[in-house]
């Protein structure tokens, strides 16, 4: 079986084995490739087949070099920490979702023209671009009993029940609640320990895959998952739940959507779990949430559209320490701005 790597030509795994043992030549991320790479392959294939048959099969190959290539480039790059590549040939479907969104993050950030370092303990990534950088830590929340079974449960979601409905959805904003809960937690141990300095500027990416449905193909979706408002998780994490309400425009003749912010807590052991992170200053540390899509079909929407088609979203902390400069990573931008949210456009990142 051949593979596609990098930008050059195809090479077989007897072809890079001999280029392994090549004086000079012979790296340690040439050796995990060829310990891994037949394995992938098939198992991406397998997963483009099953759920995106219809993309025919010139696109669902030119999918499977893709995840190569950026694997090839991330072992390349020396940005993987030691427990990646275990992690991406695990059996565990969220362990190896975990390390499958770490390599697509690399891929999206230098699509969008960052340099990325990384340190032996700290974030995720290092991103610096025009002058500026910004620290990124990525989290994959697991799904849970409630939204995994509410995935596979065809029926439930073509005639949802609406209490069923509601309980899909505090679910999901849980599990994305809990997560970024627990990654403020490390990044205010990183803070204690000096590992970022007081400067920084943090922002958490969420990658969604884990709560979308397993059986449904994203390629094409433009949107990050919605909750009870129909504004992103993200959003509603960072500012609360939402009202939506209509009025009259002055003139009377056109009806305006409205945004208004609540309180609200979750239950969740051992401690509630409340929403509206930035609605204060207890979160002054982290400069925004970012909602991500980073499953296979990241790379088919690549193949088809020559671009990202991703929904990508920012939240900006309006009480951060250091905010986010807007339009540094290419996302739609949501902001807390009096009592009106600003809701998101999904548009396409410009990748040239």
């Amino acid at each position: 079986m051949s593979t596609l790597l990098g930008g050059g030509p195809r090479l077989s795994a007897a072809g890079l084995a001999t280029l392994a043992d090549v004086p000079g030549v012979r790296n340690v991320y040439l050796e995990v490739w060829l310990s891994m790479h037949e394995d992938l392959e098939k198992k991406w294939r397998e997963f483009f087949q099953e759920r995106c048959a219809y993309l025919g099969e010139d696109i669902i190959e030119k999918s499977v070099a893709m995840l190569g290539q950026i694997l090839h480039r991330y072992l390349k790059s020396g940005l993987a920490d030691t427990n990646f590549s275990k992690g991406l040939a695990s059996g565990n479907l969220y362990t190896y979702r975990q390390r499958l969104a770490e390599m697509l993050l690399y891929d999206r950030l230098v699509r969008d023209g960052f340099q990325l370092r990384s340190k032996d303990e700290g974030p995720d990534f290092i991103a610096s671009k025009g002058g500026k950088t910004v620290c990124i830590e990525l989290t994959t929340p697991e799904p849970g009993s409630q939204v995994a079974a509410s995935n596979v449960e065809i029926q439930s979601r073509l005639y949802p029940d609406p209490e069923d409905a509601l309980a899909y959805m505090n679910d999901c904003l849980l599990r994305v609640t809990g997560s970024l809960r627990e990654k403020k937690s490390q990044i205010q141990r990183w803070n204690n320990k000096g590992v970022l300095a007081s400067g920084d500027v943090v922002v958490i990416v969420v990658n969604e895959a884990n709560l979308w449905p397993e059986d449904l193909c994203l390629v094409g979706h433009g949107d990050p998952l919605k909750g009870q408002s129909g504004e992103p998780l993200v959003l509603e994490a960072a500012y609360g739940r939402f009202i939506r309400f209509w009025r009259l425009s002055e003139s009377g003749s056109v009806v305006s959507e409205q945004w208004k912010h609540h309180l609200s807590t979750f239950s969740r052991k051992p401690a509630p779990i409340p929403l509206g992170a930035f609605i204060g200053t207890d979160w002054s540390e982290v400069s925004g949430f970012m909602s991500m899509n980073l499953r296979e079909e990241y790379v088919a929407n690549i193949a088809i559209y020559s671009g990202v088609i991703d929904g990508s979203v920012t939240v900006h902390n309006d009480n951060a320490d250091n905010p986010l400069a807007s339009g540094l990573v290419r996302t739609a931008n949501c902001f807390r701005g009096k009592d009106i949210i600003k809701s998101p456009i999904g548009v396409a990142p410009d990748l040239g």
